[in-house]
């Protein structure tokens, strides 16, 4: 029997927050990648008093009208930024063909969880493979030509281990599933990029990373971008690729919001 309750990112901003509160911190900092990006700038948007600033390491916000023309201009006209945002976040008609390649666990996820969950909690090597198969896109694109996927070059055997047993152990993998389900329809309608993230706001601009803008298409979303490193190395994982390249951007971050950085 299907759940009626929705647990979508909305949902989940409203949890931390609370937990949080309880917790005894009435301000706060968030940071976020994937859909961590996307809970982390809610909570920012809807509850600007409470959060002192955000950090994202992913850029998860549908380009709006304006901003995509910009991208398009970006396409025509490439020195209109830098050549390292350019070469990770153009041409579009290289990104676009990578996400089209890439996607079918979002298009799966987002429409059929609880089936996919079916053969996911019945077998853990198809679990693993389902899983791990991701890996080698999000740290590194070049890793796909390699025959093992490059999966030992940046994590240890027993870290994807750890993550494909946080799913078995648990469980958890159709409700992880489901959280797509209930975005995607959101996501798509643009029902909170009308309000914009008015904290002060860092990104950590990861070479690897599956899915980022340049600056100029972040600024229409996000007002306050106080921080903005092209990071020489990592992807998509980025806390668990470069532990301390995204400690050192994160703790700058929180220093120039308290006025500590010289």
């Amino acid at each position: 029997m299907l759940s009626t309750f929705r647990f979508n990112a909305r949902a989940a901003a409203r949890v931390f927050v609370t937990l949080m509160e309880r917790l005894g911190h009435s301000q706060f900092y968030v940071q976020g990648g994937d859909w961590g990006s996307y809970i982390s700038s809610l909570m920012a948007r809807y509850y600007p008093t409470k959060v002192k600033g955000l950090h994202v390491n992913m850029y998860f916000f549908l380009p709006q009208t304006w901003e995509f023309l910009k991208g398009v201009a970006i396409t025509l006209f490439p020195s209109l930024i830098s050549k390292d945002e350019y070469e990770i976040a153009f041409p579009l008609k290289r990104k676009f063909k990578m996400l089209l390649e890439e996607s079918a666990y979002f298009h799966m996820q987002g429409t059929k969880p609880d089936t996919l969950g079916c053969g996911m909690s019945d077998s853990p090597a198809g679990m693993a493979a389902f899983l791990l198969e991701k890996f080698p896109i999000c740290t590194d694109r070049k890793f796909l030509d390699l025959e093992d996927g490059g999966l030992t070059k940046k994590f240890t055997l027993n870290e994807l281990l750890t993550n494909v047993m946080m799913y078995w152990i648990n469980n958890n993998f159709a409700a992880a599933a489901r959280f797509y389900k209930e975005n995607v329809r959101e996501v798509f309608r643009n029902l909170h990029e009308k309000m914009p993230v008015i904290v002060p706001s860092a990104v950590a601009l990861f070479p690897h990373e599956v899915l980022m803008f340049p600056k100029t298409m972040m600024s229409q979303q996000m007002k306050n971008i106080v921080s903005y490193t092209i990071m020489p190395q990592g992807g998509h994982f980025a806390a668990l690729e470069e532990p301390q390249l995204f400690s050192d951007d994160l703790w700058k971050f929180v220093s120039l919001v308290e006025g500590k950085f010289h």
